[in-house]
Formats: C-alpha cells, structure tokens, sequence
C-alpha cells in the first residue's frame, strides 16, 4: 500500500498542475505517510513524497503547503542524520501561522539535538547546542494551538530529554509529570510511551536501576502494543546495554529477581534483548550503540560459552 500512495505523491509529469481540490487530497496522503514514516525512521520515503508535494504544491499555488513540505523535508534529512541538508530544508521553510510556527521551532530543536549527538566528547559544544534545542522547545510549546494536545505532549517530552542530557534530572521529571498528565486526558498512546520510556532514563540517572527497568518494561509492552517498532527497540537497548553492565539486572530480566548471575549467563541475557532490538533497528542509519554492547556480549559468550 505505502508504494501505491508515495506513486501518487510522486510520478507527476514535470509540467503537470494538479487541481486545488486534487493538491487537498494529495496533501491529506501525505499526512498519513508522514506519521509512518517518522514513526519506522523511513527518511528515503519521507524525503521522497516531501519533495513532491513541495513541487505539486508549488504547481497549485499553494504557498502554506510548500512550507509544510519543506518541514517535512528537514525532518525526514535529520531522521537520516544528513543535518546539513534538514538545515537547508528548514531555511526554505518560512514559518507562518501559530501551528506551522510551532512546528518550525520545533523541528530547529530536534536538529540541534541531533548536532549535539554528533559532537561527541566535545561536552562545551554539546552543551551549547542543547540550550539552543532548549530554547526553540520553549518557544514551541508557547506556539502550539491551544486544541493541539499531542503537539505540546511532544514538545514536553523532548523538553524533558533535553533537560536529561543537560543533567537537570529534577526538571527534566517536571515535563515528564506534565506530559504524562497531558497525555493520558488527550489519549495519546504513543505520547505516553514516550512518556514511560523517558521516566526510565531519568530513575536510571537517579540511581535507581529497579525502577528504571519496570519503566522500560512497561514501555515495551506499550510500544508493542501500538506496532511501535523503533520505540520497541529503544526499550530493548536500553535493558540490554544494561544487561550487559550489571550482574543483578541481568538477574532481575532473567528470573524477576534482583539477584547477580554469572558472567556468561549475564552475557546471554544481554544479546537476547540487544539481538532483537538490532533485528528492530534494520535499516536505521545509526546502530553504533546496539551494536557495540551486543559486540561485547558475543564476545563474553564466544571466550566461553557455558552458561
């Protein structure tokens, strides 16, 4: 089905000038791929029908849906981790309106997320992009429409792993707690998972791996719940990697007990769940980190494989 409706969006002749009423409806298709594109990580694809509804929107005259497709464009680049490209992208994206406004900062602050990812050990960099990430999440979440509650349900939660990052952990708990209260008034499921899965990271910085592996459990079965693959397997990593670095959760995701297990047996728990979140992961542009623990795993098992 996904090809049949990216054709449409995408196998117009050069020339062509599509009805008003056509462009609507073009632009209504688009809207259901890019929530499965963005929710699978498919950048190619959503690069793909973006560019086209910029040039069929361009064609009709429709100025307010050539900015939305530039957005998507920007997003589907930094899914990609081609930053450059999503910052070219946005730039052509003049923000206008409230929510496309909203939007707009909103995806700025993903990409500095993601520049800030890719400085590394270079901590005063990163740093200094994530205040910026910071600051454009703070001007989003004064943006979103009012009706819009998965819009600041979003932007709260990517505040909240912003502030994680920064190691403003009690902050970071504010956002997730408006988030989580947010979320469950507006239904929002995925928001909600997100929701958990961060709760996770934040008992983990705080010291508290129990909690942080119901958390992640609980998340788990959410994301598997709702077909989210990609949230699945950040779950998946999360218990394997620390799996692979603590006896006793190794124990704890074995037996339901937190209690140390042998190295070797550690080690098996450990792939199984970083095994499967690579097997999630298939076809994602970065899996460094899968599949460095999971590298460290085979290897335990590989030197001896007794469990």
């Amino acid at each position: 089905m996904e090809p049949l409706l990216r054709a449409l969006l995408t196998d117009w002749r050069p020339d062509a000038v599509p009805p008003v009423s056509l462009v609507d409806d073009l632009a209504a298709i688009a809207d259901a791929l890019d929530v499965w594109y963005i929710r699978e990580l498919q950048s190619d694809g959503l690069v793909r029908t973006s560019r086209g509804l910029v040039k069929l929107a361009a064609a009709a005259g429709n100025d307010e849906l050539v900015r939305l497709a530039e957005l998507r464009m920007a997003a589907a680049h930094r899914i990609g981790t081609h930053l450059d490209l999503a910052d070219q992208s946005i730039g052509a994206a003049e923000p206008a309106g409230f929510a496309l406004r909203a939007r707009w900062h909103h995806e700025r602050a993903l990409i500095e997320i993601g520049r800030a990812a890719a400085v590394g050990a270079d901590r005063p960099a990163a740093d200094e992009r994530l205040q910026a990430a910071e600051s454009e999440l703070r001007t989003a979440l004064g943006l979103v429409p009012e009706a819009d509650d998965f819009g600041r349900v979003c932007v709260l939660v990517n505040l909240a792993a912003v502030h994680l990052e920064q190691h403003r952990l009690f902050a970071a708990i504010e956002f997730l707690d408006r988030a989580e209260l947010l979320a469950g008034a507006a239904g929002d499921l995925s928001g909600a998972a997100h929701v958990v899965e961060l709760q996770g990271v934040a008992a983990i910085r705080g010291g508290n791996a129990t909690q942080a592996v119901t958390r992640w459990q609980q998340a788990l079965a959410l994301y598997r719940d709702l077909g989210e693959e990609q949230g699945e397997a950040r779950c998946l990593q999360h218990l394997g990697t620390l799996a692979v670095v603590s006896p006793d959760i190794a124990g704890l995701l074995d037996t339901g007990h937190r209690l140390p297990v042998g190295p070797n047996r550690a080690a098996a728990v450990a792939r199984d769940y970083l095994a499967r979140s690579k097997h999630l992961l298939a076809g994602q542009p970065d899996r460094t980190l899968v599949d460095h623990y999971l590298r460290i795993a085979e290897q335990r098992l590989a030197a001896d494989p007794t469990t």
